[in-house]
Formats: structure tokens, C-alpha cells, sequence
């Protein structure tokens, strides 16, 4: 994705120049019209870093217990990927 449709996205979601990791997941969820939950998870060491998980009603971001920088690097990464549109994976089963 080109890097002036990103920013136009980012723009439109009428954040101010200055915003939290926070701030752009409740204006991501206010545009999409659904929440969008952060919460803290133990994932396998070397496996992953973080996940997101997009439903019909809700998405779900989980990052590990880390440092407050880590954390909003991890959490920003897997708003990106709304915010680029990326298509999820379907994941069913005991896999999900």
C-alpha cells in the first residue's frame, strides 16, 4: 500500500498530530463501528509476538507482558494492519 493512501487514512481518522497508541485504536474502532480490545497474553517464546483477531462484532489485539515502548510497537503493528486493510486469515477449529 502506498504510503500517501496510508497517511490519507490515518488523516481521516481526525486524530491531532500528536496521539497514543490508545487514541488510534478508539478512533479505529469508532470508524469501524465496533471495538477494538487490547489485552495483555503469554504467547510461546520465539512464536509470536502479538496477534490480532478480527470478528464480525468486536477485534481482539493481545501483546505480551513488555516494556511500554515494545507494547506500543507491538499494539501500533497490529493496527496497521486494519488500518492497511489487510485481509485475515481464517482460522477455525482448535487452531483458533
Amino acid at each position: 500500500m502506498r504510503e500517501r493512501t496510508l497517511r490519507s487514512r490515518l488523516h481521516g481518522l481526525g486524530l491531532p498530530t500528536r496521539f497514543t497508541v490508545n487514541d488510534l485504536a478508539e478512533a479505529l474502532a469508532r470508524q469501524r463501528g465496533k471495538p477494538i480490545i487490547l489485552r495483555a497474553a503469554s504467547f510461546p517464546a520465539g512464536v509470536l509476538t502479538g496477534g490480532l483477531l478480527i470478528t464480525d462484532s468486536v477485534d481482539f489485539i493481545a501483546y505480551p507482558e513488555t516494556t511500554p515502548l515494545h507494547r506500543d510497537h507491538i499494539i501500533g503493528h497490529e493496527l496497521g494492519h486494519i488500518i492497511a486493510g489487510h485481509t485475515p486469515t481464517a482460522v477455525q477449529g482448535e487452531d483458533a
